[in-house]
């Protein structure tokens, strides 16, 4: 059973082509696991795979698995639905496991657009070298960053930007019903 399917308005399928990194402008044709963004997923077959799919507080519904690999890396995905499209897509992993992450990433789609590193802060004060990469994709950045929420893990995330503005504004309506509470 195929995990996605093709919308009216999702790309039609092609293989990927190593972008020109010398071309700094070129957008990359981003899938993952054969599902570009906006494609129809079908949960089904998701739960089948062994994920688990529920409604979320910022997106329709999240199918995510805790347990899934790339190559050796163990990892949790997260696939985040609209209206049963695709419109997010997160992956977290050991942070000690970023340069094989990268390594798999650059593999399939080339060389980064752009290599990033800003230290980043502990709870406790420490400070900590935060190696991030980042795609230019025809469905809006492909980030990975060393650390996410924690030191302890890393993200990779894609967002459809008009899937980040209506996610961005469900979360200040949270916040902003929250605060009636105070």
């Amino acid at each position: 059973m195929s995990v996605c399917g093709r919308t009216q308005s999702s790309s039609p399928t092609s293989e990927h082509v190593a972008h020109d990194p010398s071309n700094t402008l070129e957008l990359i044709d981003f899938d993952f696991r054969g599902c570009r963004m906006g494609d129809f997923v079908n949960e089904a077959a998701l739960v089948a795979q062994g994920y688990r799919c529920s409604s979320d507080v910022l997106y329709a519904r999240v199918c995510r698995k805790f347990t899934d690999k790339i190559g050796d890396i163990t990892l949790t995905t997260s696939y985040h639905l609209e209206k049963g499209e695709l419109a997010a897509l997160n992956l977290t992993f050991d942070a000690d496991s970023y340069s094989k992450v990268v390594e798999a990433f650059t593999a399939k789609f080339g060389r980064p657009h752009e290599e990033k590193q800003e230290y980043v802060q502990n709870r406790m004060g420490a400070s900590f070298l935060n190696n991030e990469v980042i795609w230019r994709t025809s469905s809006g950045p492909l980030e990975i960053q060393q650390y996410g929420s924690s030191i302890k893990y890393g993200h990779v995330s894609i967002i459809e930007p008009g899937t980040l503005a209506a996610v961005e504004k469900r979360q200040k309506a949270k916040g902003a019903d929250a605060a009636k509470d105070l």
